[in-house]
């Protein structure tokens, strides 16, 4: 359920707003975006979302995988088809008046054995899970005079 809030008009945003892994189970990811962008500070905040991108290499791992094989998530939480690419998010981005700073993969260095899961970031592989920054669109933060 959505609610308005009446901020404070002092309230300049916030520096720093995560969507971590949250995109993926959201209906209407545009509604959200657009929220999200009314609360970032508008010249230094950052919007940071991490996802799966809609691969066979994202299905396999992280449903058939992570759900199915090794049960480290129960089995339907998530539907394949809710996952988004980078260029599919940055599409709502700049609908919702933001714009991409950076875009990593998040990769498995190792097989996550035994609970331990080592990862680096990537930017040439966002195949499976990936992370980006965001801004508000420089057009579109007020000039000060």
């Amino acid at each position: 359920e959505h609610q308005n809030h009446q901020l404070s008009s002092s309230f300049e945003g916030y520096d720093v707003i995560c969507l971590l892994e949250v995109v993926e189970h959201v209906t209407d990811v545009h509604s959200v975006l657009s929220s999200v962008r009314s609360l970032l500070k508008p010249n230094t905040g950052r919007l940071f979302v991490s996802t799966m991108n809609r691969t066979v290499k994202s299905n396999l791992l992280a449903i058939v995988g992570a759900e199915y094989i090794m049960g480290y998530l129960p089995p339907g939480t998530h539907d394949w088809n809710q996952f988004r690419s980078p260029a599919e998010i940055q599409q709502l981005m700049d609908e919702a008046g933001l714009e991409q700073v950076n875009v990593n993969g998040m990769v498995l260095t190792k097989p996550p054995l035994c609970g331990q899961w080592d990862w680096k970031l990537d930017p040439s592989d966002v195949d499976v899970n990936w992370i980006g920054t965001y801004k508000v669109k420089s057009e579109d933060i007020p000039q000060q005079s």
